[in-house]
C-alpha cells in the first residue's frame, strides 16, 4: 500500500500516545509547531516513513474501530527513514511530525516520497 501525503491531509496539531481505547479526534492537541494527519490513514503490515533531515515523526496505531492500541505499539519520534512494522492488530494509524508547523512543508518533510 502506498500513500502520498498532502497539506490538504494534515493540520497543525500533536497528541498524547497514552490514550489506550481513544479515537484519533480525542488524542488530538492543539500545537504550533506540530503536523497531524487530519484523520487515521488506512495502513496495515508495515509503513516506510521518508523522513528527511531535521524532521522527526511518530507513528499511533489504530484497530479496525479506529481506536488506539496504545504505547506498546506507539513509534516516538524517529528522525531517520525507516520501514515501522505495525501491530497485527492496526488497522489505521496516525502520524505526527515534529519540528514545523507548516503544513505546506509535507513536500520537504516527506521529500516528495509516499508512505
Amino acid at each position: 500500500m502506498e500513500v502520498k501525503l498532502t497539506p490538504e491531509m494534515l493540520e497543525a496539531k500533536t497528541w498524547g500516545p497514552n490514550n489506550i481505547g481513544y479515537t484519533w479526534d480525542e488524542m488530538k492537541l492543539n500545537s504550533g509547531s506540530r503536523l497531524c494527519s487530519i484523520d487515521p490513514i488506512p495502513f496495515e503490515g508495515q509503513v516506510y516513513v521518508p523522513i528527511q533531515n531535521g524532521y522527526r515523526f511518530c507513528i499511533a496505531q489504530f484497530d479496525s474501530e479506529q481506536k488506539n492500541l496504545g504505547l506498546s505499539t506507539y513509534y516516538n519520534w524517529i528522525n531517520t527513514p525507516q520501514m515501522c512494522p505495525l501491530d497485527s492488530r492496526t488497522k489505521y494509524i496516525g502520524l505526527c511530525f515534529g519540528d514545523t508547523g507548516d503544513v505546506s512543508k509535507i513536500t520537504e518533510i516527506l521529500g516528495g516520497g509516499s508512505l
